[in-house]
């Protein structure tokens, strides 16, 4: 899968990498952990795994298990800082949850949710279900109940996955912790052939739940929706985009929640009204958007064009991408200019930032995770134990993977 060269000394038991210059650099996920300033989790392109470091970025260590082998998106447990949720496209490991901080994995299979199929299930092909799988994207975990989960399914591209068991973008709702689920999709267009890429609830009043849709993997975008009852009912929420738009991305104020921000294929936009209508600010394509929780103004996109700083919530922006990233950052066009389509393969992926605002990462396609920390921060000092076990299989032991993230 273009991870580098391994070398085992018990037969297969373990495995380390011993060509650093060959490591992987396609990140499209990045989670920061909310309680420890320094401990940031990344997800590489499908099929390439999740890692993680706990001393912001210097070492990492893999998780090499089935769940972890093709990442989509995580998410912390609210007030559990080893307690984390992802979902995932494998068969017999869709979705899964860690309370150990990756040492072990309680996995739930596409079962549960083909099983949970109530209004879309004229959209389930029985034949496929045996050893079919299903595509889980977006996730999101009640701020104030963190046994109510929600997750979004992707309408695979035909052309590029097959034949698929589950058609149509389909979104459950598990009310303890993720052990049973149930479809939870009135009002939304859950034919449409598109992919729930991200899903967030209002920090300030969790009632109020966005779900962003994208192209992504899937055939076409379908805008945003909202739920005003903890996602059992559904209404479209993109008056100012098209309804084809793609949205990868939405970030609630954390205080205002009349104020947001959705990173899109058009665009960055934001909203003032819970979601009512959008404005564009930003042309570039984008990717990813985060929050610095520690000053709410403060918002970081990462796009096709680089990675962008706003510090009036998403209203104007401004390029902070260096000279040191754009010489690798896009491809060049046949008369040598930069190209910036909107394209899975370029740009700056993904962002995220440290709980107490003082480390930013970014993601960027061909360099790996770069790393920006504050003037004046505490030096970060390696962690002795960070090349560790974070799986309870013999085969899936960890590698140490120190270059993996470019400073």
């Amino acid at each position: 899968f273009g991870q580098g060269i391994f070398k085992t000394e018990d037969a297969g038991l373990t495995w380390r990498q011993v060509a650093y210059e060959a490591a992987e650099t396609a990140f499209i996920e990045i989670q920061t952990n909310p309680l420890r300033p320094t401990e940031v989790w990344t997800g590489q392109q499908a099929s390439r795994g999740i890692f993680r470091s706990r001393d912001a970025g210097q070492s990492w260590s893999q998780s090499s298990t089935i769940l972890a082998h093709y990442p989509m998106k995580m998410a912390f447990v609210p007030g559990h800082p080893d307690r984390l949720v992802m979902t995932s496209r494998h068969q017999a490991e869709a979705f899964g949850v860690t309370t150990d901080s990756g040492v072990s994995w309680s996995t739930r299979s596409e079962l549960s949710f083909f099983d949970a199929v109530d209004m879309g299930r004229d959209l389930l092909n029985q034949q496929l279900i045996d050893g079919g799988n299903i595509h889980l994207h977006g996730l999101a975990i009640a701020p104030d109940d963190p046994n109510l989960i929600l997750v979004g399914s992707v309408h695979e591209d035909s052309s590029s996955f097959g034949s698929m068991a589950l058609s149509g973008t389909h979104i459950y709702r598990s009310t303890d912790g993720g052990s049973t689920w149930m479809e939870s999709m009135d009002g939304y267009d859950f034919q449409a052939e598109a992919a729930v890429h991200d899903i967030v609830f209002d920090p300030t009043n969790p009632d109020r739940v966005y779900v962003g849709t994208t192209d992504v993997e899937s055939v076409f975008g379908n805008g945003i929706w909202r739920s005003m009852d903890r996602g059992l009912s559904w209404e479209r929420s993109n008056a100012g985009m098209a309804d084809d738009t793609s949205v990868n991305e939405i970030v609630v104020h954390p205080t205002n929640g009349s104020l947001i921000v959705a990173a899109t294929d058009q665009g960055m936009y934001a909203s003032t009204d819970h979601g009512g209508s959008w404005t564009q600010t930003h042309a570039s394509a984008a990717w990813d958007a985060e929050v610095d929780v520690t000053n709410p103004g403060v918002v970081y996109a990462g796009t096709d064009t680089g990675v962008l700083l706003s510090k009036d919530f998403g209203q104007t922006w401004q390029d902070i991408t260096t000279d040191q990233l754009t010489s690798e950052l896009w491809p060049l066009d046949d008369m040598g200019s930069l190209t910036f389509d909107y394209n899975p393969f370029y740009g700056a992926k993904a962002v995220g930032v440290s709980c107490d605002g003082a480390i930013v990462y970014a993601a960027i396609s061909g360099l790996g995770v770069m790393v920006s920390v504050a003037p004046g921060y505490a030096e970060i000092p390696e962690d002795p134990d960070q090349v560790s076990v974070m799986s309870q299989r013999t085969q899936a032991n960890m590698y140490d993977s120190r270059f993996l993230a470019r400073r």
